[in-house]
């Protein structure tokens, strides 16, 4: 029985491998961990009366033992992706839920903290869960121009061990954000399963020169609006005349100035001190008013 060349199977062998992942090919992703690290500082704004700072650190594609293991003293909550059919992970270190709880409590951060062994209370698990829920809210906002991911917490692991997924060698996409407070600095992480994201790849890809699909119209809109109804200074200049410094000086009040006739034709019009067109002086229904000779870029009316 003869049996397939070596480089046949190989080739078969391919066709049912997923293909190889990065963050870089996965810019959405990387943006939606942004995003999450914003909405987290301005959620959690409302609990503590001074500000922290939260912002993504790092973010990479590793097997979930490898960051498991970094937190092993902290605590984890697991929600159940509907949309994706998978779990993702947002996790707490230990000394962060502390610098959460103080921070809470009216702590400005300035006061070095003691990290203790014992289990976490109740109230550090609310305030931990208050912070996973911010960021699962976070992450079904931005990915529903995607594909909805729709997180429900499943349940929280007070005690984060390599196989809390299952098997330790899963493939994820994990991202960390560090918390500051003054001097003091914390770390929440976020972990989703390969086996989620490989069916939405293309979608998670963003191509050069392709504007992102989540990109919010009204929001544009809104933001054009804005820019467009910004009050500017316009300037208009008559230069014409030029006068001597010993003129000048003898200037009084009732002088007379006189300019060259075309004087009127050598208006320039400027804006926040940039040339916006050339004009001409001209009266209108009784006021005085410019009529547009040729703009900045050369262009005539």
């Amino acid at each position: 029985m003869s049996q397939a060349p070596a480089g046949g199977r190989d080739a078969v062998e391919k066709l049912f491998r997923h293909p190889e992942l990065s963050m870089e090919s996965l810019p959405v992703l990387k943006d939606a961990f942004t995003t999450l690290a914003s909405d987290c500082g301005e959620g959690i704004r409302a609990l503590c009366p001074h500000p922290m700072v939260f912002a993504v650190a790092e973010t990479g594609l590793c097997k979930a033992s490898e960051v498991l293991d970094r937190y092993q003293n902290g605590v984890a909550y697991i929600f159940h992706a509907n949309g994706w059919g998978t779990q993702v992970v947002i996790g707490i270190e230990r000394a962060t839920m502390f610098l959460l709880v103080e921070s809470v409590f009216g702590g400005d951060g300035s006061e070095e903290l003691e990290v203790d062994e014992r289990p976490f209370s109740k109230l550090e698990l609310r305030l931990g869960q208050k912070v996973a829920a911010l960021a699962a809210a976070s992450l079904n906002q931005f990915l529903s121009g995607i594909s909805a991911i729709d997180l429900v917490l499943d349940r929280v692991e007070p005690a984060i061990s390599s196989a809390m997924l299952g098997q330790a060698e899963t493939g994820v996409a994990h991202a960390r954000i560090d918390i500051q407070l003054l001097d003091r600095r914390g770390k929440i992480f976020i972990m989703i399963p390969r086996s989620g994201i490989y069916p939405l790849r293309s979608k998670l890809e963003r191509l050069g020169g392709h504007t992102s699909a989540l990109v919010d119209e009204d929001w544009t809109n809104r933001l054009k609006e804005g820019v467009e109804s910004t009050t500017v200074s316009l300037r208009a200049v008559i230069q014409a005349h030029s006068s001597t410094l010993r003129e000048v000086a003898a200037f009084k009040v009732g002088s007379v100035i006189e300019f060259p006739l075309d004087a009127q034709n050598n208006v320039i019009a400027t804006c926040n001190g940039s040339q916006v067109f050339t004009a001409r002086l001209v009266q209108s229904k009784g006021h005085y008013a410019l009529a547009i000779n040729t703009f900045a870029d050369g262009s005539s009316n």
